[in-house]
């Protein structure tokens, strides 16, 4: 600090004062020096140098977590928002931060007050300095503090300092700009290295094959050359199918070689090729004025790669339908015919996996029209190909095109055939995800067009139908399903497709129009009058018939008598229908003595019998399984449910004449189906109380029983007794007995038997699983000695008393 003139003193501020601003003034100018040193300091940290970057370049991979790092944690200034003070308020501010300094010396001591002694004289200690001496002091205390810098130096040093930092800024600038050019050119020599060495390894491959094939080269070949030279290609297609295409043409060349592995290979190979390579969407050519435009390479590329893809793939599946009929049409038991089998099984499968994985894409009608007739083929193994495709493009196809086009190709090969078609092509139909779709009016407000506008986009980017368009496929699916069944089961009653047609009925009742309700009815009670109707036919009827009235028929007035009568009259071919036979029994041939015609349906063997060169072959219907017979039996049970327990109030007689016929078969039937029958006999007994008058054996009625009557209302029901349930106590399974007890008791069951209906009763006592509920329990053992004791005396009992009868 300056030293303090005489010519300040002399002036009239105190000397207090003029210390206080000139201590202000110097404390002000070292402050700005102090920030202005702590910001240059700040920025040479923030400050990111050529050694920085090239320290994170070579250790990018650990730098990560840089990128998760909060800027304002790390650096809180950066957060926080500055506000501008005005310099009024800094000087303020600074001056009411500065601690605050008496006005008087604190070394300078108070004078004290005069001391009057005994002997009168006053004495005056200590006495105050005069004013004249309080310059000097305050000039020797100033000498002890240090010297700041005058004003004009430390603007000097700041621009001094200012340029030095903009120079070093200028440079950091220029390595960075350098580095980063560094850098570039660095990522675009070896951008430029990959694509060379991919165009080296492109042009490697390549040069391991030659660039066209030909028959001449084929023949000259080994078979693993060629087995290689296939998988070679086929790696090349897959691997970049844009560039590649035409070595699809290669890859065909190796179908048409003499040796028949080759084509094997060849052929799988290309199946595995257009799966891989064939796009997720319908190729539409471009026209003749589209290909006059001018366009881009991509474009044009483009173009080029699905044109070439096309045509490969037309040859492809005129290549497989030759196998195909080249197969069918060569003489059967020659070498040919069966040297060709593997290839006409391989060229099934592969039109049947091209058109299950790609239901979008083109010639997908010939792929169809190709596998339905074969779905009608003799040989068991074609035939379950086609008809597995069939199923899965059913589960698989969300668009219902492919759908609604194999659907109506089915049912113009039904009619065509005249109906003498395989069962397993018309049961394909229960695969079927038949539904009525309502139509949706909450979109047809005012107002609503641009919301209109946006769901159809919303639906054609998801793709997704529409409700109109579901409505018109549904619509259309519906029609030619019910078209194919009526005209089945109007014109053709002793069709072998009775039984797959009854049961599609029996699955789709509720899907059928109003209209056609009346016609249903009476070509079922047509069907229940034949007498050489099949069990399973009749049970499909049964169902079929009260499975419409409780749908669509619920608000028609029909008489159903007859229905109630032809049902009564079939239960007793029940003992007949739930004897299982293994699943391998297949029906034997018929014999030449009064064999049936030509397509007849023979009901004994349960075939068809086609007449061919004079010989008569039988074929199958199908194998006769334990399932098939479970479903039959769930079905009549469900149906004999709905008409006993949960129709409306039926005449007495009626249901007295099905309890007597239920328990007449439940003595001959197997332990579960005699317990489904009891439930049944139970729910009559609880809804029906006059019938309880039938366990009363001592009971005199001038009326006879006539089982033999098929007219329930007519036998004479009330004039039996129930005697079944006597016999019926004596069953060999204890769930029988005591169900039989408390129907003659009229009591009630334990524990969950008696909340079972009569479905559940069949699952839950049956034996397909040779297993037996309850368990039987394990004999006791019985000790070797006394067994032997006990059969020698039973011998010499036995041999005393044969000699006594003869002596």
């Amino acid at each position: 600090m300056e030293p303090i003139s005489l010519r300040e003193l002399n002036k009239n501020a105190p000397v207090e004062t003029v210390f206080k601003r000139r201590r202000r003034k110097n404390d002000k100018i070292l402050k700005a020096d102090q920030e202005l040193f702590k910001q240059e300091e700040e920025e040479e940290q923030n400050t990111v140098t050529a050694e920085d970057l090239e320290f994170f370049d070579e250790y990018s991979q650990f730098s990560g977590f840089l990128k998760n790092l909060d800027q304002d944690v790390v650096n809180p200034q950066l957060g926080k928002k500055r506000h501008k003070k005005n310099k009024d308020q800094e000087e303020d501010a600074e001056y009411e931060k500065a601690p605050r300094a008496p006005a008087w010396d604190q070394n300078e001591k108070a004078g004290r007050l005069p001391i009057k002694t005994d002997a009168g004289i006053v004495e005056v200690k200590d006495k105050q300095e005069s004013s004249d001496l309080k310059p000097l002091r305050l000039m020797e205390k100033s000498k002890q503090q240090p010297i700041a810098l005058s004003v004009e130096d430390t603007q000097e040093a700041k621009k001094v300092e200012r340029k030095d930092k903009q120079q070093r800024n200028k440079e950091e600038q220029k390595r960075k700009v350098e580095l980063k050019r560094k850098r570039e050119e660095q990522q675009s020599e070896e951008a430029e290295a990959r694509a060379k060495e991919a165009d080296q390894a492109q042009t490697r491959t390549a040069k391991r094959l030659p660039q066209r094939f030909s028959m001449d080269d084929l023949e000259h070949m080994t078979f693993d050359v060629k087995k290689e030279a296939i998988a070679k290609t086929s790696d090349v297609l897959m691997s970049d199918p844009d560039h590649n295409i035409r070595r699809l043409n290669d890859l065909y060349l190796f179908c048409g070689d003499s040796d028949l592995r080759v084509v094997k290979m060849a052929t799988l190979s290309l199946l595995v090729v257009y799966k891989d390579i064939i796009p997720g969407y319908r190729v539409r050519l471009p026209t003749e004025k589209e290909l006059q435009q001018r366009v881009s390479k991509e474009v044009q590329a483009l173009r080029e790669f699905e044109s070439s893809l096309l045509a490969s793939y037309q040859q492809y599946l005129i290549f497989l339908e030759k196998l195909i009929t080249e197969h069918e049409k060569a003489p059967h038991n020659t070498v040919k015919r069966m040297e060709q089998r593997p290839l006409h099984i391989i060229a099934l499968q592969a039109m049947a996996e091209l058109l299950t994985t790609h239901l979008h894409f083109n010639f997908r009608s010939n792929i169809v029209g190709v596998l339905i007739p074969r779905a009608n083929a003799r040989d068991e193994r074609v035939r379950e190909i086609c008809v597995a495709a069939i199923r899965k493009v059913f589960e698989v196809d969300t668009q219902y095109e492919t759908v609604l086009e194999v659907v109506g190709a089915i049912s113009k090969l039904v009619k065509q055939k005249m109906h003498l078609v395989r069962p397993a092509l018309l049961d394909t139909f229960l695969s079927l995800k038949l539904m009525i779709v309502h139509a949706d009016d909450s979109h047809k407000k005012k107002g609503s067009k641009e919301d209109m506008q946006l769901q159809q986009e919303l639906a054609e980017a998801n793709a997704e139908l529409t409700t109109a368009q579901k409505q018109k496929i549904h619509t259309e699916l519906i029609k030619e399903v019910f078209v194919t069944y009526f005209r089945v089961l109007k014109l053709d009653s002793n069709s072998p497709l009775l039984p797959s047609v009854l049961r599609g009925l029996a699955r789709f009742s509720h899907l059928v129009n109003v209209e056609l309700v009346f016609d249903l009815i009476e070509a079922i009670k047509g069907l229940l009058a034949e007498e050489t109707l099949p069990f399973s036919s009749a049970v499909n009827c049964v169902k079929t018939a009260f499975q419409t009235l409780e749908g669509p028929g619920q608000a028609l007035t029909t008489d159903v008598k007859e229905l109630y009568s032809h049902t009564y009259a079939f239960l007793p071919n029940l003992m007949d229908a739930s004897t299982t036979y293994p699943s391998d029994t297949k029906p034997q041939a018929p014999s030449t003595n009064g064999a049936p015609r030509k397509g007849q349906h023979d009901v004994a063997t349960g075939v068809v019998v086609p007449v061919e060169n004079g010989m008569i072959q039988a074929i199958p219907a199908g194998k006769l399984q334990s399932t098939r017979k479970e479903e039959e039996l769930k079905s009549l049970l469900w149906s004999l449910e709905l008409i006993c327990l949960k129709k409306r109030q039926l005449s007495q007689e009626r249901m007295a004449a099905f309890l007597k016929r239920f328990l007449s078969l439940a003595v001959h039937m197997e332990a579960h189906i005699c317990l489904s029958l009891l439930v049944l006999v139970r729910g009559i007994f609880q809804r029906y109380s006059r019938t309880a008058a039938m366990l009363d054996s001592e009971q005199v009625s001038s009326a006879v029983y006539l089982p033999e009557i098929q007219d329930p209302e007519h036998c004479n029901a009330f004039a039996a007794s129930t005697w079944e349930l006597v016999l019926l106590q004596t069953h060999y399974h204890p769930t029988v007995r005591a169900f039989a007890k408390s129907l003659a008791c009229q009591s009630s069951l334990d524990g969950a038997l008696a909340t079972l209906s009569p479905a559940a009763m069949l699952d839950e006592f049956s034996s397909k699983d040779m297993t037996f509920n309850p368990p039987i329990p394990k004999p006791r053992s019985v000790s070797t000695k006394s067994s032997k004791r006990r059969r020698d005396h039973s011998v010499s009992e036995f041999v005393s008393n044969l000699l006594s009868k003869h002596t």
